[in-house]
């Protein structure tokens, strides 16, 4: 299958920085990418290329077989977008807002019952009991709730996440997550931006950023697997200890060689963000 969004040698500047210099991705259909980075790596940057809020200095951006930017106003109708600072209008009520975000999709084939589609994404952010109130009067994390159910509400075929789940309680970050997934059932392809690592293992496939480039894109299973692991095993005739690499592969070996002498076992392994950590250190 072709890929859904295709990248060749982007590249975007403002002035004389460059944000973008020479960022090369696949994309699948259906996918939860992620995309991770320190501050100024050019994270943002590539989400509002992809989604035609900026205009790419050079290189190649496909994305549902339309080419970027002579065929991006034909993209915005498949595009939902939440970026990282709130672009809600505080003078109106949560229902206002939905109602008017909805609007601008209107000529876009959105089918359905408006009214019901409002409600359902209410009930989803848990924000039902509040559509009437001003937006003003919401808390951050609500606000964070109610521009999720604006990029979502016109059931969009992309949607571009900006720290979709900060200021987000666990308990509703795991309702996120649960919708997410039933989206890409759906063959919804979801790109996130984020510095949650728990949302990153959440993800399908990851890209690490730096520098405006992409210098690696794997599973989070994957990164996962390439750091160290330290296995002490406490035998019946002593204490063994070793530091291997890919976890999942090397740990079973010590299981078999060791069969019925084990007493116990005790593991400790690099998280993710350790890796994360590591790796971008790496490409200072």
């Amino acid at each position: 299958m072709p890929n859904f969004i295709e990248v060749k040698n982007l590249k975007k500047s403002f002035g004389h920085l460059w944000a973008l210099n020479g960022v090369n991705l696949e994309i699948s259909q259906g996918e939860i990418f992620g995309i991770l980075g320190p501050n100024g790596a050019g994270k943002t940057t590539l989400v509002r290329v992809l989604s035609t809020l900026l205009k790419p200095t050079s290189g190649e951006v496909t994305v549902a077989g339309l080419t970027l930017p002579s065929e991006d106003y034909q993209l915005k109708k498949l595009i939902g977008y939440m970026p990282q600072r709130s672009s809600l209008y505080e003078d109106l009520s949560a229902k206002k807002n939905l109602e008017f975000f909805l609007s601008l999709h209107s000529h876009n084939g959105f089918k359905g019952s408006v009214h019901h589609k409002i409600e359902e994404i209410l009930e989803f952010v848990e924000l039902k009991d509040r559509q009437n109130d001003l937006l003003a009067t919401f808390s951050s994390g609500m606000k964070q709730r109610l521009s999720l159910a604006c990029a979502l509400v016109h059931q969009p075929k992309i949607v571009f996440l900006d720290e979709p789940t900060s200021g987000v309680d666990p308990k509703l970050k795991r309702v996120f997550w649960d919708y997410f997934r039933k989206l890409k059932e759906e063959r919804t392809t979801i790109i996130i931006t984020t510095h949650q690592l728990t949302d990153a293992e959440n993800c399908d496939r990851l890209a690490l950023m730096k520098h405006g480039k992409v210098f690696l894109v794997d599973t989070p299973g994957h990164l996962k697997d390439s750091g160290i692991s330290k296995i002490r095993i406490t035998l019946r005739d002593g204490v063994r200890e070793f530091e291997v690499i890919n976890f999942s592969e090397e740990f079973p070996k010590y299981l078999r060689e060791f069969n019925g002498d084990i007493l116990r076992v005790d593991i400790s392994s690099e998280t993710l963000e350790d890796i994360f950590l590591k790796l971008t250190h790496n490409k200072d």
